[in-house]
C-alpha cells in the first residue's frame, strides 16, 4: 500500500512538472513583436530606424524660426539600408517630418499633409508599406490622411509611436531602440 501510495504521489508530482513545462515551452501564437506596425489588424515587425536629417535649415513663415526637413523610417528585416537609401523588401513607416534641429527631437509631431506654413513638430508628409520591393517600387502602400507620433528618449534609446489613419485604414506603430542618424545626400 505505501509503494502504491508513493507511486501514486510521484505519478502526480511527474505529471505536474511535465504540465509546467509544457505550458513554459509553449509561445502565445497572438503574441506580436514589440517594435511592429499594424495595418487593419494585420501585425508586421520592425526591426531598424533611420533618421534621415537634412543639412540646412528652412525658416517658418508661421513662427520665423528654423526647422529642418528630416525623415524617420522604421524598416523591417528584409530591408537594409546604406547611408539614407534603402534596398530589398519589407515593411516600413516613412514619415518626412520637420524638426528644430538636425536631431530627432522628444515631442509630438502632428501630420498636416502639407509643405506650406512648415514649423517644427510637424509631419507633411508619411506612409506605411507592407511587401514593398523598393527597386520595383511595387507593394501595399498607405499614404497617411491624419495622424501623429510620438518621440520621447531615454539614453540612447528612442521609443516612437505612430497613430494615423491612410483613407479608411488605422494604422499603428511602435518602435524602441537605437536610432542610426546619417545626413541627407
Amino acid at each position: 500500500m505505501k509503494h502504491n501510495l508513493m507511486r501514486m504521489i510521484s505519478g502526480k508530482f511527474m505529471l505536474a512538472v511535465a504540465l509546467v513545462v509544457a505550458v513554459s515551452a509553449c509561445k502565445k501564437d497572438d503574441e506580436k513583436p514589440s517594435n511592429n506596425v499594424t495595418i487593419d489588424g494585420t501585425v508586421k515587425g520592425l526591426k531598424s530606424a533611420l533618421f534621415i536629417y537634412d543639412a540646412t535649415s528652412s525658416e517658418s513663415p508661421v513662427d520665423s524660426k528654423p526647422y529642418y526637413r528630416n525623415e524617420l523610417v522604421l524598416f523591417s528585416s528584409g530591408l537594409t539600408n546604406s547611408g539614407d537609401e534603402l534596398t530589398g523588401k519589407g515593411d516600413f513607416l516613412d514619415l518626412e517630418i520637420n524638426g528644430g534641429s538636425q536631431t530627432l527631437e522628444e515631442g509630438t509631431y502632428t501630420f498636416t499633409g502639407t509643405e506650406e506654413n512648415s514649423q517644427a513638430f510637424q509631419i507633411w508628409e508619411a506612409s506605411a508599406a507592407i511587401g514593398y520591393d523598393i527597386s520595383t517600387q511595387k507593394g501595399e502602400t498607405y499614404d497617411f490622411t491624419s495622424g501623429a507620433m510620438v518621440v520621447t528618449k531615454s539614453g540612447d534609446k528612442y521609443t516612437i509611436k505612430v497613430n494615423a489613419v491612410a483613407g479608411s485604414h488605422v494604422i499603428v506603430g511602435t518602435f524602441t531602440g537605437s536610432i542610426t542618424s546619417v545626413e541627407e545626400n
